[in-house]
């Protein structure tokens, strides 16, 4: 997915915005009405997070943005939500 989207539409994606993209054109194919209607997929990250997989796939690798240098050496968040709107709106919220 992440070869053809980029090979196809110039489309750099990362590998789980690869499932939703992937997802997308599964929709499409299951419902061709809908490929007149505005529909989008979501990234996750951003590709530099994943240089080793891009490198494989399409011999490069992405470049870094300023706001992912030195993403490597920070500590890692984790935060646990419920499975629900609500949650997951109030953590927006706090940002």
């Amino acid at each position: 997915t992440i070869k053809e989207a980029y090979q196809s539409h110039k489309l750099l994606l990362e590998p789980h915005g690869a499932v939703g993209w992937a997802g997308l054109k599964s929709f499409w194919q299951a419902h061709p009405e809908t490929r007149s209607m505005l529909t989008f997929s979501v990234e996750t990250a951003h590709p530099a997070k994943f240089p080793e997989e891009i490198r494989t796939l399409l011999q490069f690798e992405p470049e870094i943005p300023a706001a992912l240098e030195g993403l490597d050496e920070k500590e890692e968040f984790l935060q646990e939500l419920d499975a629900t709107y609500e949650a997951f709106h109030a953590f927006l919220k706090r940002f």
